[in-house]
């Protein structure tokens, strides 16, 4: 999971196993974590004082003592601290104030012999299109996510202008 993390210190250690791993244990706002990729280790150290953005992962286990424990890993290193969003749904919510367009009830039935005509709902495939166009966002910044490639807010507008576009090229294509 990505997070905005204080680096209070760290302190570079060594497994007790044979030949000795060695890797870096960072205090963080939220506790100790531990960091086995040197790589990453040297680019959040160089937060230390500051927040930066990191993904981390979260495993159950068993202290020296047989407690149970959570251990905390840094497996990659954002940099600089970001606005974290929570893709899907907080994407959705933002979609759907533009989406204010409610279907119109019609009551079927009879008056005076004559039937009611149901009207097309406007835009009646929006919703559709829109979860089309959201998908190709969603994997479009999590493929850029997965090779380390930082995106803007800007970035992210004109990511999913393309993916309406695309949206919008693939239903002419089929029409």
């Amino acid at each position: 999971m990505k997070k905005n993390l204080e680096i209070i210190g760290f302190e570079n250690k060594a497994t007790k196993s044979e030949p000795p791993k060695v890797y870096t244990r960072f205090k963080t706002s939220e506790g100790w974590m531990s960091c086995f990729d040197e790589t990453v280790a040297k680019q959040v150290k160089a937060y230390q004082g500051g927040v930066c953005c990191v993904e981390m992962t979260e495993k159950d286990g068993t202290n020296f003592k047989g407690e149970p424990m959570v251990y905390k890993n840094i497996i990659k290193c954002y940099g600089k601290e970001i606005e974290l969003v929570e893709e899907a749904e907080n994407f959705t919510k933002a979609l759907d104030k533009f989406e204010d367009e409610k279907p119109e009830v019609v009551k079927i039935g009879r008056d005076m012999g004559k039937d009611y005509e149901i009207p097309k709902p406007k835009n009646g495939t929006a919703t559709m299109y829109t979860s089309y166009a959201k998908d190709i966002f969603c994997e479009v910044t999590k493929q850029m996510a997965a090779r380390d490639m930082n995106t803007e807010e800007e970035d992210a507008g004109r990511i999913m202008s393309t993916a309406i576009e695309l949206v919008k090229q693939a239903r002419e294509a089929f029409e």
